[in-house]
């Protein structure tokens, strides 16, 4: 019964959405040809500042419509409905080649915006052209108007989109994407002010959340993702860290690991490291859990205090190594290998490598296998 509810409400939030698209249309028009005089009626060119506003508040309803949609249906793809789940997933996977209709109404938001910014300038910059014996009772003081919300609509218009795609990303249980991916390139120092959350050492939230430097500085016990992938073959997927890291520079590591941000659980988490680090899209139903470890130990001559409980999980899918890519610069190469280097890799707790080999024990035993 809720399935079906869901469903309907797909369906109204998607012709909600198709009716505000036309009456943008027609407000926009009807906003033009007021403006600029096209009808029997008096032009009255302040009315054009309304176009971009009329334009950004239908793309953000409209927005809202979609993240409305996606929400529900990550939800549908986790009930018990298998051809629900299997729809679902399907739709999923092609929602890459559904996006033209939200970069449709940015660029029209833009476009619309940007003549309004040169019919504005135009005003400005020409009192005596004919252009303003066609756009009647205009003044400087409109053409600033026009100027600013010209100006104002194509960088909101820019911004709500970015927006808009960073939560579908989030929504889907990755980072995010481009606009905050490029402020986090750009500003390295934006990461490391980003808050984690202070836990007790049993794992229970202690309502406290502090930077990674204070975490570290003052040992406080915090939470992170490690993700171990594993091919069909039974293969690890190590990463070598980069050369430029401050702990542990060069040596080979866990698949992708991080540290849980203020607000976070430890599968989004995962999810997120995963496409930071590798390229790697992968959704929260592979992470198969398969323990929490407590580790503590000091570097750096004791000023640097790591104490973590380590949420291990287990993706098991076959990946093409030349697909990956590194983000964010913090790492240098990956290789699958059926056995651990005793040299060369980064000191976790052995009852994670233990965790690791009953997980790929189990696997070789299974049934067609």
């Amino acid at each position: 019964m809720i399935l079906e509810k869901l469903r309907d409400e797909i369906v109204e939030s998607q012709k909600a959405r198709t009716d505000l698209i036309k009456w943008k249309l027609v407000l926009v028009a009807a906003i033009g040809a007021a403006g600029l005089g096209s009808t029997v009626i008096v032009a009255n060119p302040v009315l054009l500042v309304l176009v971009p506003f009329v334009c950004l508040y239908v793309d953000a309803v409209c927005f809202h419509n979609d993240l409305r949609i996606f929400a529900i249906a990550q939800f549908l793809r986790s009930s018990s409905d298998k051809e629900t789940v299997r729809y679902e997933q399907y739709c999923h996977l092609q929602r890459p080649y559904y996006t033209f209709e939200a970069i449709a109404l940015q660029w029209a938001t833009q476009a619309l915006s940007f003549v309004i910014l040169v019919i504005g300038w135009a005003t400005y910059n020409w009192p005596k052209s004919e252009f303003i014996s066609w756009v009647r009772n205009g003044n400087r003081g409109i053409a600033v108007l026009l100027i600013i919300a010209g100006g104002v609509g194509c960088l909101s218009s820019s911004f709500f989109f970015h927006l808009y795609r960073h939560m579908t990303e989030r929504l889907d249980g990755n980072r995010g994407w481009t606009l905050v991916h490029k402020l986090k390139s750009l500003l390295p120092a934006l990461r490391k002010e980003e808050l984690i959350d202070v836990v007790r050492s049993d794992g229970t939230l202690a309502g406290i959340q502090k930077t990674e430097a204070k975490v570290h500085r003052e040992g406080l016990w915090h939470r992170a993702a490690h993700v171990w992938i594993i091919n069909s073959q039974g293969g690890m997927l190590l990463q070598r860290r980069s050369r430029n890291k401050e702990k542990y520079p060069g040596l080979w590591d866990v698949s992708a690991a991080g540290h849980v941000m203020a607000g976070e659980n430890a599968a989004e988490c995962a999810v997120r490291e995963t496409y930071e680090e590798l390229g790697l899209r992968i959704h929260a139903d592979e992470l198969r859990h398969i323990g929490t470890l407590r580790k503590s130990h000091r570097l750096e001559g004791g000023t640097y205090i790591d104490n973590e409980l380590h949420e291990v999980f287990v993706v098991q899918r076959d990946i093409d190594l030349t697909s990956l890519t590194f983000h964010d610069g913090e790492v240098e190469d990956v290789k699958f290998v059926s056995e651990l280097p005793s040299d060369e890799l980064v000191p976790h707790a052995e009852e994670e490598y233990v965790l690791l080999a009953k997980v790929r024990a189990a696997q070789t035993t299974s049934p067609g296998s």
